[in-house]
């Protein structure tokens, strides 16, 4: 479950000004793969990676998949950015940082 940070802020912002109080899942409500992710951020790129995936960890979380309804019902909040949206708009900003 992957959220753009302007949806995040969207949330906070929110939860401030109507002095909310308590404890919120704020995300997407879509679980998205790895292998999901990693072509979302090929296509937005244009490169592709080598990936190595590796056997599962014991610890490891299978699925996230976030229920956000007390947070859209709070605050009438929703996330506005799905994800290739939000890629493209990280790398868009990533490419336009100076080298250092």
């Amino acid at each position: 479950d992957y959220i753009y940070i302007d949806d995040l802020v969207a949330f906070m912002l929110a939860a401030v000004r109507t002095e909310l109080e308590g404890v919120f899942n704020v995300g997407s409500a879509q679980g998205t793969s790895l292998r999901e992710l990693l072509a979302v951020i090929a296509n937005v790129s244009c490169l592709d990676p080598p990936v190595e995936f590796l056997p599962p960890r014991g610890f490891d979380v299978h699925t996230v998949v976030l229920d956000t309804a007390k947070a859209r019902h709070a605050t009438g909040w929703v996330p506005q950015v799905a994800l290739p949206e939000g890629c493209a708009r990280y790398w868009s900003w990533l490419t336009r940082l100076p080298e250092s």
